[in-house]
């Protein structure tokens, strides 16, 4: 007997609340023929039962091997359903203000609100932008070029270049011809060092497999290397730490490696996700991971969850740069305020993290470079491929 997860129940019921609201709203008190609201509300309702579906027949919730046409449509359906609701709510909203203002009479908000034109418009407007934010969320990422400056970088590593990758999410919406694009790309940029911070992929490596390999085909100077992120944790974390080694990818797990540029060393450090506690598995240990390394060396961080990111400044006095990823930017505008919440504040873009001993910490977090296949949708917020060089001097962009 299928049994439901606690995450598909959130998600269920958070769909069936709006999917409430918006029948409530718009479907119950239109005059329509009785078959036009029985479709009206099969519509409205099926929404809801997205999360239920992925997870009943095609693996999961989180890691769904859904086809892509069914993954492409629950994602313009249930985003529809939510930008429907938002711009209800901001419409109404507006006219209780006027009311209050008193430049509309009650009378008058009644009329608007239960306008059958204004109704289909609000409808117009937001299948328009379900339909502009999975053109937006499922593209391959263009390049974006930042200078980052850090004014404890030795002169030996001045100009050195990282493409910066993270949340890429190997799915059933991304699939093998998205990343060969993805990795032509980031190719091209002929950077001395590929980092990716974590969600590499959506789903096992039985299923997943060919759609990763593209990823073997990443190339720098330097190395691929990067860390793990809490999606990893959901979809196989061992077989996939067996996969890989064999892309080219090496990940470092409370561990770091050390690079070394015209004789002067760097020191590359990656922690696992917290996620890894609620599997049983290792949690983020910075003494351990920096164990060993010379004393005056620098360290770059990869540390999925920007949220952290005070605390590991604080017991890693030798980093002078982190990278993460995780927030995706916030994916639409206006919800980059609530992810930053959830983050410690950070959501998008470079951040000085202040320590009590005096020098700050730089922080970069990754819009993202995909996106999770459950809400697969960008509005405003870009996805990017980030090519990141390092100076000691200059301004850093923002």
């Amino acid at each position: 007997m299928y049994t439901p997860s606690t995450a598909v129940l959130r998600f269920s019921l958070f769909l069936f609340a709006i999917s409430l609201y918006l029948f409530l709203r718009f479907v119950w008190p239109a005059r329509l023929p009785l078959w036009s609201k029985a479709l009206l509300t099969v519509f409205v309702f099926s929404g809801a039962t997205y999360p239920m579906l992925t997870e009943a027949f095609w693996g999961g919730f989180v890691a769904s091997n859904s086809p892509r046409w069914a993954g492409i449509w629950m994602n313009f359906h249930s985003g529809v359903l939510t930008l429907l609701t938002i711009v209800t709510l901001l419409r109404d909203f507006a006219l209780l203000v006027c009311w209050v203002a008193r430049r509309f009479t009650w009378q008058d908000v009644r009329r608007v609100s239960g306008s059958r034109r204004s109704a289909l418009t609000l409808l117009t407007a937001s299948a328009g932008l379900a339909f502009v934010g999975i053109v937006e969320g499922t593209r391959v990422p263009d390049v974006v070029k930042r200078t980052v400056t850090l004014p404890e970088l030795p002169p030996e590593w001045e100009g050195f270049r990282i493409a910066h990758l993270s949340d890429i999410h190997v799915s059933s919406i991304f699939r093998h011809e998205h990343f060969e694009e993805l990795v032509a790309r980031t190719n091209a940029l002929k950077a001395d060092l590929v980092l990716i911070t974590g969600d590499f992929v959506d789903g096992r490596v039985p299923v997943r497999y060919v759609d990763a390999q593209p990823l073997a085909k990443l190339t720098a100077p330097y190395g691929v290397w990067g860390c793990e992120g809490n999606h990893e944790h959901y979809s196989g974390l061992e077989e996939w730490l067996e996969v890989f080694p064999k892309l080219g990818i090496r990940l470092l797990r409370n561990e770091h490696t050390l690079l070394n540029r015209e004789g002067k060393p760097l020191a590359l450090v990656g922690l696992t996700d917290s996620m890894a506690a609620r599997f049983g598995r290792e949690t983020p240990d910075m003494r351990k991971a920096v164990s060993g390394i010379p004393e005056g060396v620098p360290h770059i961080l990869l540390v999925h969850r920007p949220g952290e990111a005070r605390r590991w400044a604080e017991e890693d006095p030798a980093a002078i740069l982190q990278l993460s990823g995780h927030t995706h930017g916030g994916q639409i505008l206006g919800m980059n305020l609530v992810v930053a919440m959830q983050n410690g504040g950070f959501v998008s873009g470079f951040y000085d993290v202040a320590r009590k001993a005096g020098n700050a910490m730089r922080l970069f977090v990754h819009p993202g470079s995909g996106l999770w296949n459950g809400f697969a949708m960008r509005l405003g917020v870009p996805s990017e491929i980030t090519l990141l060089t390092l100076t000691a001097g200059g301004k850093s962009s923002r």
